[in-house]
């Protein structure tokens, strides 16, 4: 007995969010849930490497699926995923807008940082040398200047290398 005409399996579209990753490929019915839950999942794992880029760590995520039947099959017509991420307080905050990713602004962002590098090790030579403080203080006060010197040469690393370390209209703690 065949069953061709009683199953209807149709062809779902879908769209991205504006400025989201990924291809806006179409799947059929039975073929939706795995398609739009691999998608989210891509985002998912986005989202764990931004936060471990920025010195985050992801607590929550879930995925959320919107199912109805189309056709004969139960179908995934939208998907949703969110990440809670946690970071730690950093000193001073520094709003860095990247209105197009231009060349010239990764370039003022990159002289910005190499300033703020040369500030830090300038501040670190003045606490080796200075003998009004104690041994113990001294020894955390460079340790936390090297520690904002490595966040900074790796966000200039991550500049050099083409990456992007600033999403657009974020505030970012750069420990200047």
């Amino acid at each position: 007995m065949r069953v061709d005409h009683v199953l209807r399996n149709p062809t779902l579209y879908y769209k991205l969010d504006p400025g989201e990753m990924g291809i806006a490929a179409p799947a059929k019915a039975s073929e939706s849930i795995l398609r739009v839950v691999a998608h989210e999942l891509g985002n998912i794992h986005r989202f764990v490497a931004e936060a471990a880029l920025e010195g985050g760590i992801v607590v929550y995520s879930n995925i959320s699926l919107d199912l109805a039947f189309e056709g004969s099959f139960l179908a995934a017509r939208a998907g949703k995923s969110e990440a809670r991420i946690i970071y730690k307080k950093r000193g001073r905050e520094l709003i860095l807008e990247r209105l197009d990713g231009s060349a010239e602004d990764r370039e003022r962002i990159k002289s910005h940082l190499r300033r703020e590098i040369i500030i830090l090790e300038g501040k670190k030579e003045a606490t080796k040398r200075d003998l009004t403080i104690d041994f113990s203080s001294k020894r955390r006060r460079i340790e936390d200047l090297n520690r904002r010197i490595k966040d900074l040469e790796r966000t200039l690393r991550m500049l050099d290398s083409g990456l992007s370390p600033f999403p657009p209209q974020r505030v970012l703690n750069l420990l200047i």
